[in-house]
């Protein structure tokens, strides 16, 4: 319907978006009451927002609150598993609605000028060209866990003590990197402790709710950590994201 209803757009447009060339997918009929000329005027005004916005304030400031509830956050090894189930629902209850609504519209309108700039690189004949006019722009919230970790696995690169913990294995990482009392590993703990106070809400599979986190089960998390502490410094993503910056610039 929004395909539909959008300038410039078709309900073939979000097919191919969401589908690709799979088949099966319904043909989009249109019925009464499907074209709406006031709302394809408001999408249009929201597409022209879009493109010229300098920021965006109501996704900041639901950082800033999604924060204030983490720092807010209660004892939960205190709890019994009734108090942490109305405590959870009470959170959903909230605030998930007006969140995951911000959440969907600018990942929508995250797909206005990437589809822009894509129609005009296939105009152009220059088709591979999209993914590098958008690379190295930076502050992407979803790559900051990466940069973090990889600064990690740098703590453990250089450090004898942590190369040796992490070359015993995956198992029971966590509890044997806490067990240690040395210098550079309580540096290592401190740090990682750090990292999953900011980014322990993420792990594999995250969209699923009875998925493990970073900051439930610590390993998932370690392993990642343990991979990049063994790729050379030549792999370090923020050199690399200058680099893919500069042949954005030049393209």
């Amino acid at each position: 319907m929004l395909g539909h209803r959008a300038p410039g757009m078709t309900a073939a447009d979000i097919d191919a978006a969401f589908f690709g060339d799979s088949p099966g997918v319904p043909e989009f009929v249109v019925k009464p009451g499907f074209d709406r000329p006031d709302l394809t005027e408001k999408i249009g005004q929201t597409f022209g927002w879009a493109l010229t916005t300098p920021n965006l304030p109501d996704a900041l400031r639901h950082e800033e609150l999604v924060n204030g509830l983490r720092a807010a956050r209660p004892d939960l090894s205190g709890m019994t598993d009734r108090e942490l189930v109305e405590y959870s629902l009470g959170l959903a209850d909230a605030h998930f609605e007006t969140l995951f609504e911000e959440h969907i519209f600018i990942s929508f309108l995250a797909t206005l000028p990437i589809g822009i700039i894509t129609a005009v690189c296939n105009a152009v004949g220059l088709p591979t060209a999209p993914l590098k006019l958008i690379a190295g722009l930076g502050d992407v919230e979803s790559a900051a866990p990466s940069m973090e970790m990889w600064k990690l696995g740098r703590l453990v690169a250089a450090s004898p003590s942590l190369t040796s913990i992490f070359d015993g294995g995956n198992d029971d990482l966590d509890a044997r990197l806490r067990a240690d009392g040395s210098d550079d590993v309580k540096a290592f703990v401190a740090a990682f402790d750090e990292f999953l106070y900011h980014y322990g809400s993420r792990g594999p599979n995250e969209w699923e709710t009875r998925s493990p986190t970073w900051e439930t089960h610590p390993n998932l998390a370690l392993a990642a950590i343990d991979r990049m502490r063994l790729s050379p410094e030549s792999s370090a993503p923020s050199p690399n994201n200058a680099a893919r910056a500069a042949e954005r610039e030049a393209l």
